[in-house]
């Protein structure tokens, strides 16, 4: 691992990482030495094997979970503080009533059991009233909570929302489902365990986290801030606006990276872990930046422009 540790050393002063995700990824890659150290202790049957004696499927089963760990301890756990709701208080009268303003916060969320059990889309739009409403599935159900500007929503198998344009910020926390945004302009954040994820016209930052499901996101043309998409396995797809322009920093470890816009300018760069593009789009304007990564899978820029 000394190798590896050196590696990251030269991307954090090269500039090429910054120094809290070296960091982050240094203490993943201890944490994996550790565990190793602990697995090799208990593992059953002789202590000691040959070069040569290792199966070809062990090893690639060891480097799948080795590439999983190493994904979980330096991009952090999928479900935040918010998943344990402490504070709420359940909202009486219909949804219609709750009012969501430019200071209000929507967080929407199904249960982890969800992941084995059973699955949940979500569709969100703008409403064309500016009021909140839901509509559940044939087997849908939900439950509203409170606490003072956030309002959070437990929902079981599919949900549509139309959610007034003027919120403030919109985040989901799912366990298994796809999940599709259109035309708002609140800035987003989903985490998500299992499934398809599309946003289409956003016009404020997005963060996205994803174990497994492909994220395709369309910027709209008055977007303006830092977008981050996080993915262990699938495909990440950004489409930005006609005029759109920053700078996209696109990692992946495992995929093929392409970056298609007129006079685009791009670096690529390989090392240990990540394959890597960085490109500018437009003039290159450094607050209006795209960072992507994903583990498993191929990474696609375009400009309206260049869509084919």
């Amino acid at each position: 691992m000394k190798e590896e540790r050196m590696e990251i050393l030269r991307m954090v002063a090269e500039k090429i990482i910054s120094v809290e995700e070296g960091e982050r990824l240094l203490r993943a890659l201890e944490k994996g030495e550790e565990d190793a150290r602990s697995r090799r202790f208990d593992h059953p049957g002789p202590r000691h094997k040959h070069h040569g004696d290792w199966d070809l499927g062990e090893r690639l089963g060891e480097m799948g979970f080795r590439m999983q760990e190493f994904f979980d301890n330096a991009f952090g756990s999928m479900f935040g503080d918010e998943y344990w709701f402490e504070g709420y208080e359940a909202v009486k009268g219909p949804a219609e009533d709750i009012v969501l303003d430019e200071e209000a916060t929507l967080v929407i969320s199904n249960p982890r059991h969800m992941y084995r059990c059973g699955s949940g889309d979500i569709r969100i739009s703008p409403s064309p009233d500016e009021r909140l409403r839901l509509s559940p599935g044939e087997r849908g159900t939900f439950e509203i909570l409170r606490k003072d500007k956030k309002i959070l929503i437990l929902c079981k198998d599919d949900l549509s929302i139309q959610v007034p344009r003027k919120l403030a910020r919109l985040k989901l926390v799912l366990a298994k489902g796809k999940t599709k945004i259109d035309g708002l302009a609140s800035a987003l954040e989903v985490r998500s365990m299992k499934g398809d994820i599309s946003i289409r016209d956003a016009s404020r930052p997005v963060t996205v986290r994803s174990m497994a499901g492909d994220v395709h996101l369309e910027l709209g043309d008055s977007y303006a801030g830092k977008t981050e998409v996080s993915a262990l396995h699938g495909d990440i797809e950004v489409t930005t606006g006609a005029g759109f322009s920053g700078r996209v920093d696109a990692r992946t470890a495992r995929g093929q990276i392409r970056v298609q816009a007129p006079g685009v300018k791009t670096t690529s760069l390989k090392n240990t872990f990540f394959r890597q593009e960085a490109a500018e789009i437009g003039s290159g304007d450094p607050q209006n930046l795209i960072s992507l990564k994903t583990m498993n899978g191929d990474i696609t820029v375009r400009s309206k422009e260049g869509k084919s």
